[in-house]
């Protein structure tokens, strides 16, 4: 059973929605519409990293990170 995100057309609210089938009636938790537009939504996957590599962020720890600045 998939979670999407979703935008109220109506009110603006982002919010996420478990779809349990074709049949689940998608409303906005806010305003009750149910004109929601599905947002495209970002997978986060991990991969690995070699060690003392700063080009890139997933989740680093060592405080030296390029991309986030941490």
């Amino acid at each position: 059973m998939p979670i999407f995100e979703y935008v109220c057309r109506k009110c603006g609210r982002e919010c996420e929605i478990l779809v349990r089938g074709s049949s689940t009636k998608i409303v906005c938790p806010k305003c009750a519409s149910t004109k929601l537009e599905r947002k495209m939504s970002v997978f986060a996957a991990q991969g690995t990293r070699s060690r003392g590599s700063s080009s890139s962020c997933a989740g680093c720890s060592s405080g030296k990170c390029s991309t986030c600045k941490h």
